[in-house]
């Protein structure tokens, strides 16, 4: 899967930053890079079809055991934000995507779903 890119955005000490954001690519899927850690996720449902449904896979293996993916539900109008920390729970450790975060937006207002990075 080729998921599209979010960059991510440093915050500026003064005068604030105005975050670009990036539509949710409900075909192949969304990845950010936490390299270095304190990486955020800015997720915004800013439509009015229904709610979206942001799955952050986690490959993290404890014991042998798969740590469950974390879906985070956003309504409509809402915003919620995400710490991609630590970053050995939500980065993919080896292959193409590896020190990435991948996500798949799904629900009924999956494309209404605009995203950005920061740190």
């Amino acid at each position: 899967m080729a998921e599209t890119t979010i960059n991510v955005q440093p915050v500026a000490t003064n005068g604030g930053t105005e975050l670009t954001f990036v539509n949710a690519d409900t075909s192949n899927g969304n990845k950010v890079s936490v390299g270095g850690g304190d990486v955020f996720l800015y997720i915004w449902n800013n439509g009015s079809t229904g709610q979206a449904i942001v799955t952050l896979d986690t490959p993290l293996l404890v014991n042998g055991l798969a740590v469950a993916n974390v879906a985070i539900t956003v309504e409509i109008g809402e915003i919620k934000l995400v710490r991609l920390s630590p970053p050995e729970l939500y980065a993919q450790p080896s292959g193409a995507d590896i020190g990435t975060v991948t996500m798949a937006t799904t629900g009924t207002g999956n494309g209404d779903v605009d995203l950005a990075a920061f740190k």
